[in-house]
């Protein structure tokens, strides 16, 4: 048996990862040294201690300044340090949030470390006050409305899991991080720690509603050390997950610095789907445009499969190929997965452009011509033209490394498409690629790219017409969930609009005016006679007097207010509907 070999980059990675712990054991134990007995009340806090513990790569210096007690505050840390640091220094701070940062700007050799541009964040211990909706009681923003100097113990208390409560006494750590004792203040961290149970020091709703972003680095403990979420954590981490959209800007980046940008992202999108962030990110895309066009870009830019996997757990990422329907988009996905990030976004560019594909400029004109299109519906021709040479590609992806191959089936599919619509166009409404955005007949806007496409496919016809008017009626009778029956119905004999409220009826149940009435109004919206009366059937059905009704409101209110009168008869019916509903149920 082969035994396992870590690639290059993982052996480079663990390498670069020892190494920044041993710079920071050594830069922690100078640190402790340098500043001597002012060392007692200065803290190295968090993520330093955590990792150690769990023999994790050591990587952040957070120190937290005891300062009611040294009687000093983190900027007088600061000064201290840099006036000791045998480099080029210069100082940040301190800011909002009490904190100091003290960088490296020139060469500095400790123990055989380079810590040329190094940056030693020191910060005051702190409470926060934050502003609070007097009618909602929930927080606004994310930013403190007051923070002030407080104590250690005051200042572990609003960490968000015990774990990152646990600090080492800077005083101590000049022996070596073996030999300093490790504080326990909550005397619950280390046993957490242990326990990989991600328990807060107080009420967690309080710490997610606090700081919303706490929930992504919620997901990092979990899909990175195993960490579990106790069932009260857990369920806090989800009411509080709506907090992420008061911070549209804030969370994108902690949601892609902590989840998108691991290489086990994967994991972590099962993770935040688990906590209903998924969710909460995609009502954010709905309402923040930067957020969504950040979130698309940088999805994009990390390639086609990466945007399935955003899309397996409801983020909406699938612009970039909403031009495919779902099944194409199924079999892009197939695709892709055995191609490289810059093949597969190659590939989605030639679906999204087919023309790119043929490298011959005469390809379209001279089919064009071959099909007798003219100039002026060169615009309703390229649409089909691009609809064969994606299905073409889709079917067989190395057509597009041989130009004439893909011109040849293009060319076949488009004269296929044409010769078969004209002998059985029924059949070609089913078997039509409609996106899933285009189903809903109810959309005037869905109903004029349908008919758009029926006309692009088929050329003319007498039975082209036919659909088109039989096609606009059911849509004026507000027939929506038409899909199940799509192609076959439409062209139908007998029943011209199978389903609708006068199913089984016939002229003759209906006052003869009426009908009559109804047919000429209807005929405004189609050329088939019958496809008018089946419609004024319906709204009869509805409505018995219904016509008698539109002539009066319409010759009361005008023609110009008409489709306001025509509504409220259209509520009046739906409620009526409902009521004989809730009767027979009842």
């Amino acid at each position: 048996m082969i035994p396992f070999a870590a690639s290059p980059a993982r052996v480079a990675r663990r390498k670069q990862a020892e190494m920044s712990t041993e710079a920071s054991k050594a830069l922690m134990k100078w640190l402790g040294k340098t500043l001597g007995s002012k060392a007692k009340h200065v803290y190295v806090v968090g993520g330093a201690v955590r990792n150690f513990k769990l023999d994790q790569p050591i990587k952040d210096i957070d120190m937290v300044v005891d300062s009611i007690n040294l009687g000093h505050d983190a900027a007088w840390v600061a000064q201290q340090l840099a006036r000791k640091i045998p480099a080029p220094t210069n100082i940040a701070g301190p800011d909002n949030l009490r904190v100091t940062k003290v960088n490296v700007t020139g060469t500095w050799v400790l123990d055989g470390f380079d810590l040329n541009g190094e940056t030693l964040d020191i910060v005051d211990a702190r409470k926060e006050e934050y502003e609070v909706d007097p009618a909602t009681g929930e927080y606004v923003g994310h930013k403190p409305t007051k923070v002030e100097p407080t104590t250690m113990e005051v200042d572990v208390s609003r960490r968000e899991f015990t774990f990152n409560t646990l600090m080492w006494r800077l005083s101590d750590l000049a022996k070596g991080v073996d030999q300093a004792e490790i504080i326990d203040m909550t005397g619950c961290g280390l046993r957490d720690l242990e326990n990989r149970e991600m328990r807060c020091p107080m009420d967690p709703d309080e710490v997610f509603a606090l700081d919303p972003t706490r929930i992504i680095r919620t997901i990092k403990f979990a899909f990175k050390y195993g960490m579990k979420l106790p069932p009260d954590v857990k369920a806090a981490a989800k009411r509080q997950a709506k907090g992420l959209k008061r911070i549209p800007a804030k969370a994108y980046g902690a949601i892609k610095d902590i989840a998108l940008e691991s290489p086990d992202y994967k994991k972590a999108l099962d993770v935040m789907a688990d906590l209903g962030v998924t969710d909460v990110i995609a009502e954010i895309m709905k309402s923040d445009k930067q957020f969504r066009n950040s979130l698309l870009n940088y999805a994009e830019k990390k390639g086609v499969s990466y945007l399935f996997d955003l899309m397996d757990v409801g983020i909406p990422v699938s612009a970039p190929m909403s031009f495919l329907s779902r099944p194409q988009q199924a079999r892009l996905r197939e695709i892709a997965a055995l191609m490289d990030r810059e093949d597969a976004m190659a590939f989605l560019g030639a679906l999204r452009n087919p023309g790119k594909a043929y490298q011959d400029g005469r390809f379209i004109p001279s089919l064009a011509q071959e099909k007798g299109i003219e100039r002026n519906q060169m615009g309703k021709f390229m649409p089909a033209v691009n609809a064969a040479a994606r299905e073409a590609l889709l079917a067989e992806p190395t057509l597009l490394e041989n130009p004439s191959a893909l011109k040849g089936v293009v060319r076949s599919r488009v004269i296929k498409a044409s010769r078969k619509a004209t002998t059985d166009l029924g059949v070609l409404l089913e078997t039509m690629e409609i996106p899933d955005m285009r189903r809903d007949l109810s959309s005037k806007s869905n109903l004029r790219w349908l008919l758009r496409n029926l006309r692009v496919n088929n050329g003319s016809h007498p039975q082209i017409d036919e659909a088109m008017a039989e096609i606009k009626a059911l849509v004026r009778g507000k027939r929506a969930d038409l899909t199940a029956r799509w192609g076959t119905t439409l062209l139908a004999g007998g029943d011209k609009i199978p389903g609708g409220r006068a199913e089984g009826k016939s002229p003759s149940d209906f006052d003869p005016k009426q009908i009559e009435m109804g047919t000429g109004v209807e005929m405004e919206h189609t050329t088939d006679r019958a496809v008018a009366r089946e419609v004024a059937m319906d709204h009869l059905t509805e409505i018995p007097d219904y016509y008698s009704r539109l002539d009066k409101m319409e010759g009361e209110a005008g023609v110009k207010h008409a489709w306001v009168q025509r509504l409220q008869m259209k509520r009046e019916a739906a409620a009526q509907l409902r009521f004989a509903w809730a009767d027979d149920r009842g």
